[in-house]
């Protein structure tokens, strides 16, 4: 009877450690989207370049240990826009946590015509 009263209390103590765990963590997609609007930010909604309808991109990038953009490609029919995009997020500075520096991010971009 005392097995299993103590099975039981370990069982308890492990389920209540492991909710306690999971509530601590921050949602992912809240900072992921967080970093989205920081970069669409600072893109800025007026891009100077010359296009006859809709371009797209593919930003890939970091976040280094100074929350810092580091671009590691821009992916795009106009090359104009890509020069564009690195000489405007390539080090600058975002406000995100330890945990989401060091990993890769692919980001779409979509420019339309104004």
């Amino acid at each position: 009877m005392k097995t299993v009263i103590n099975i039981f209390l370990a069982l308890g103590i492990a389920l209540l450690s492991s909710v306690s765990a999971v509530a601590a963590t921050t949602n992912p997609t809240t900072s992921k989207n967080n970093l989205r609007e920081q970069v669409v930010s600072l893109i800025g909604k007026r891009i100077p370049v010359k296009a006859n309808g809709t371009i797209n991109a593919q930003i890939s990038f970091m976040v280094n240990d100074k929350n810092e953009i580091v671009i590691i490609d821009v992916t795009s029919e106009n090359t104009e826009l890509s020069t564009y995009i690195k000489n405007k997020l390539n080090y600058q500075k975002v406000n995100i946590t330890k945990e989401y520096q060091k990993e890769i991010y692919e980001l779409p971009i979509k420019v339309n015509k104004a």
